[in-house]
């Protein structure tokens, strides 16, 4: 019965460290998607020499 508990707990846990890692990555690939669109904003200024900037479409 003990080892059954232990075998429990140690899945639950397992599942718990899965989740964090998750949603961890989660939050750091927003952050850098966020930093990244900051970055990236360009004014098209509508000139036939500059039809497409990269980061603007």
């Amino acid at each position: 019965m003990q080892e059954s508990k232990n075998k429990i707990i140690k899945l639950m846990l397992w599942a718990v460290a899965m989740l964090l890692v998750i949603a961890i990555s989660m939050i750091i690939t927003t952050l850098q998607k966020s930093k990244s669109q900051e970055e990236n904003v360009i004014v098209y200024d509508g000139s036939e020499d500059n039809p497409y900037i990269e980061g603007v479409q």
